[in-house]
């Protein structure tokens, strides 16, 4: 149900940044910033608490293993503590590589988002001095 919920989420958030590029709307693209925003300090956090907190779940997985190995299935049950560590460790790097390479990508997105914005804010701001100019003679 949560997977479904911030699937959603992203869905509206990049919704919001489809229309907002398409009618240059301002606020919309304010919405697909701050919903990029949101995702981009959940994966950057994901990615380096995986990487700062490996050896500490690897302590812990050697101090509990005996009732760890009866709770898991049993492909990795079988597993020596040694091999099962090391499979961890391997994924918990992996994770939070992948965390923060994808983060990198979106902090990339919300620089983006956050100039064409921008761009538009100017051209808005021009258009009106413009407006108010032949409005005046």
């Amino acid at each position: 149900m949560l997977l479904v919920a911030v699937g959603a989420f992203l869905m509206l958030g990049n919704c919001a940044g489809i229309y907002g590029s398409m009618v240059e709307d301002n606020g919309m693209l304010l919405c697909f910033i701050i919903t990029l925003s949101i995702l981009d300090v959940t994966l950057l956090g994901i990615g380096a608490s995986c990487f700062l907190q490996r050896q500490t779940i690897i302590d812990v997985i050697g101090s509990k293993w005996t009732r760890l190995q009866r709770s898991l299935p049993p492909q990795y049950a079988n597993m020596s503590q040694q091999d099962f560590q090391k499979f961890v460790q391997n994924n918990l790097s992996a994770l939070g590589f992948v965390a923060l390479i994808i983060g990198g990508l979106i902090l990339i997105q919300i620089i983006c988002a956050f100039l064409y914005r921008r761009r538009l804010v100017i051209e808005e701001n021009s258009t009106n001095v413009c407006l108010k100019m032949n409005y005046r003679r």
